[in-house]
């Protein structure tokens, strides 16, 4: 199997084991959305979940969120079925990139460009009906004291906002997007600081905002339990 489903680490296990329940943090929304009114003509059953960024496992990776996106949608919404991408994706990058300038430039993209990628010839070969792509636009952090118990604590908090998206491979068209904020909050004593940081601030601040942007898309129909 590939990375986005295998390779989970210890400290992803513990990371997604405490974000997977089904609250939402506080702060996580999806500002806006959208969806085409032609939608439900579109035959969307076999998707590819492109990488966000380069997937690592650094602080300005996003490697848990697309993982933990991934995983979301292959257990809890089965509605689709996921093409595993991640030995072309991660030798491919620049078509990931000139999609999101396309998308940027004309609000689609080329299909015809695409299918002739390495990315888009495999995709192609697997019947894949759509792909679902994110981009960070920004994201700030700040830290916080707190006194518990008699206690100094500092409070880190990751801000993100990005988007996703589905494009059909039909047209090029986009099926629908979403503008979300994520949050992160990690606590922990002053005097014993973790070292290292158990887990990527920015990449939990994408996870959550990605569990409210899972329930809008299935108060939207687009993804079913």
């Amino acid at each position: 199997m590939g990375v986005l489903k295998s390779i989970i680490l210890p400290l992803g296990l513990l990371l997604f084991s405490i974000i997977q329940c089904d609250g939402v943090e506080d702060g996580c929304e999806v500002k806006d959305f959208y969806i085409s009114r032609d939608y439900s003509s579109y035959k969307i059953d076999t998707v590819a979940l492109l990488p966000m960024a380069y997937d690592d496992t650094t602080d300005l990776g996003t490697f848990f969120s697309t993982n933990h996106f991934y995983n979301r949608l292959s257990e809890d919404y089965k509605n689709f079925h996921l093409v595993d991408i991640d030995k072309i994706a991660s030798s491919d990058s620049i078509a990931i990139n000139n999609l999101l300038i396309s998308i940027r430039d004309s609000s689609k993209i080329n299909i015809d460009s695409f299918y002739n990628s390495d990315l888009g010839k495999y995709l192609k070969a697997n019947n894949c009906h759509g792909i679902i792509l994110g981009n960070v636009y920004n994201y700030y952090r700040y830290d916080n004291l707190l006194m518990r118990y008699g206690r100094l604590y500092v409070n880190k908090v990751t801000h993100s906002n990005f988007n996703y998206l589905m494009i059909s491979l039909a047209d090029g068209t986009i099926i629908w997007s979403a503008n979300v904020d994520g949050v992160s909050k990690y606590t922990y004593e002053l005097v014993n600081p973790p070292n290292p940081t158990p887990f990527p601030p920015l990449d939990v601040a994408i996870a959550n905002g990605i569990d409210a942007l899972l329930i809008k898309l299935k108060k939207e129909s687009v993804i079913k339990k």
